[in-house]
């Protein structure tokens, strides 16, 4: 990741990045080669030239070892990729009483932030220690609140692009669209952005 230092988008031009989800569409707008590639494979397809960068969430720089074979973290703070759910089948919930539903759901939703705040506690203490050693130190970079807008933009041509799609397949998408929104705004207000 040498090539990125945090200025924006704009500097991915060229790069061979390995991406999560639609990542690789949005980078892909700003010339980066998206690269289909498990995140196991990224120290080797770093260490080989394969690609030039990789996502990966800060906590798993180190036990990775990806700080072996790059030495540069651009926070992009996009959102996260990761989903946490269990599933049950829906005969079976609905023969339990409405209290043991309601407490089911309860938990589902304390496990869901639970979750989240552990992995943004072990991302966040990653990233403060990542230049604690000469050794294996590695700088962070943030964007720019242009590049940020610039990967918004991008973002936001990928949501038409998926509204338009759930559409022809008979979905409301615009509603799915207005409930995440609301949810996302209400979580950010109750736990920040940091």
């Amino acid at each position: 990741m040498d090539h990125f230092s945090g200025g924006g988008p704009s500097q991915l031009d060229g790069l061979k990045i390995r991406y999560a989800s639609s990542y690789g569409d949005i980078l892909a707008t700003f010339g980066a080669t998206p690269v289909a590639l498990s995140l196991t494979k990224s120290y080797e397809a770093l260490d080989s030239g394969l690609i030039d960068c990789t996502q990966a969430y800060g906590y798993l720089v180190k036990p990775m070892k990806l700080n072996e074979v790059a030495n540069n973290f651009v926070i992009f703070d996009a959102g996260t990729l990761q989903s946490f759910g269990l599933v049950m089948n829906l005969d079976a919930f609905e023969a339990l009483s409405e209290d043991t539903q309601a407490e089911l759901l309860k938990l589902g939703r304390e496990l869901t932030e639970y979750n989240a705040s552990a992995v943004r506690k072990s991302n966040q203490g990653a990233i403060a220690g990542f230049a604690a050693t000469e050794d294996d130190g590695v700088k962070v970079s943030y964007l720019t609140s242009t590049a940020k807008t610039d990967l918004q933009e991008a973002s936001n041509e990928q949501i038409d692009k998926w509204l338009k799609e759930a559409e022809q397949a008979g979905i409301d998408g615009q509603s799915l669209l207005d409930a995440y929104k609301t949810l996302l705004a209400e979580n950010l207000k109750k736990y920040g952005e940091s």
